[in-house]
């Protein structure tokens, strides 16, 4: 009886390592992780499940992603960096057992890095894409439809190393959260649906702005100290034409009083974004719909994505038409965005030109300005 016990003890005591493996990683806080896969990509969420086969992951989004055992590689709460070796940097105390370090291999032509609006990159392959999705196969996820308007940025994949230099030149920056904003003037891009925005101008005008749909949003931007003074309320419609141009209009409501309609005008513009939210042109046309306004407005605006936390913006208006055809008025800018995780800062430089151009000397005006924008909620 005492050998039974004993071999029964010894055979609990090495089932014992096994058991310890198929219990999930520290899911009790509900707290998400940075999982690492093989492949180089990695996923943020929670892990709910896992058995010997497959892990069972709720992303930050609450949809639910499925990846196989053979491809997990490791657990981190904090970002992943990748090192000179193309290894993760993680906190050991959430490293898998036995987990080896992700392995840069030789990828197809087709084969793309994209950035999500959540933060998420997967490298995977493109098979089909339009206007609205893109379809994706990765070695973790098999195949993925994506909705286009949560793509951040996509990069075809030259080689291995032209990929990790890729990954630690942006692992300490973050994309441009607000490409629908300009200087003054609006892009074709949308609020994100479901998101709440908030500006500021040089302190004395402020902006709210919810995306409603993907290709609708509302805004409403008033001076900060008194509201009534002067103001506009606004909303945008634009709809994707390719993967890279976007179409869309904007109404505004200007009023200079709440309670005088005579001191309001409106303005309606046609805009089109050629490229994509980090970088592309955009040009718009717009008139006012009072016979008290100035006519026409034209606009070109630049932006360019400098470094992984910095943004060039570059506004050019000019206004013609009205009583006199021969009036025209404008300003040329350039600035910088300084973007940061949920919210980002501008500064630019503004020259504004007459009818006789741009003058010359010390007559030459230039006047700065600032906003600061944030996207409010989780």
């Amino acid at each position: 009886m005492k050998t039974v016990l004993l071999r029964l003890f010894l055979l609990l005591a090495g089932m014992a390592p096994v058991c310890a493996q198929t219990i999930p990683v520290d899911t009790s806080n509900g707290k998400p992780y940075y999982i690492l896969l093989k492949d180089g990509s990695h996923i943020q969420g929670r892990i709910i499940k896992r058995d010997s086969t497959m892990y069972t992951v709720r992303m930050k989004n609450g949809q639910l992603t499925y990846v196989e055992t053979a491809l997990f590689g490791q657990i981190s709460s904090v970002a992943p960096t990748m090192t000179d070796t193309a290894a993760y940097f993680s906190q050991q105390s959430y490293a898998r057992p036995n987990a080896s370090p992700p392995v840069q291999t030789t990828v197809s032509p087709s084969q793309y890095e994209i950035t999500l609006t959540d933060g998420t990159t997967l490298n995977a392959v493109v098979l089909s894409q339009d206007s609205s999705r893109v379809v994706v196969k990765t070695e973790a996820l098999g195949t993925v439809y994506i909705p286009a308007r949560r793509i951040v940025r996509m990069e075809r994949v030259q080689n291995p190393d032209k990929q990790a230099a890729q990954q630690r030149k942006r692992s300490s920056g973050s994309p441009n959260l607000f490409p629908q904003y300009l200087n003054f003037l609006p892009s074709a891009y949308q609020a994100e649906r479901g998101r709440v925005y908030f500006r500021n101008s040089s302190v004395y005008i402020s902006q709210f702005d919810v995306g409603i749909t993907d290709n609708w949003s509302v805004g409403a931007s008033f001076f900060t100290f008194v509201p009534s003074l002067f103001g506009s309320l606004s909303t945008k419609v634009s709809v994707p034409v390719g993967v890279r141009v976007r179409l869309g209009i904007q109404a505004q409501l200007l009023y200079g009083s709440l309670f005088d309609r005579t001191a309001s005008t409106g303005l309606i513009q046609g805009i089109v974004s050629i490229g994509d939210s980090q970088n592309n042109v955009t040009v718009g046309l717009g008139t006012g719909t009072s016979r008290y306004s100035i006519g026409q407005i034209g606009s070109v605006s630049i932006v360019r994505k400098l470094r992984p936390s910095l943004t060039f913006i570059s506004e050019n208006i000019l206004l013609f038409g009205g009583s006199n055809s021969r009036y025209s008025i404008g300003k040329l800018s350039a600035g910088l965005r300084f973007d940061r995780v949920r919210h980002s800062f501008d500064l630019s430089a503004n020259i504004p030109f007459g009818p006789d151009g741009i003058v010359s000397g010390s007559n030459v005006v230039l006047f700065p300005t600032a906003s600061y924008q944030v996207r409010l909620g989780k």
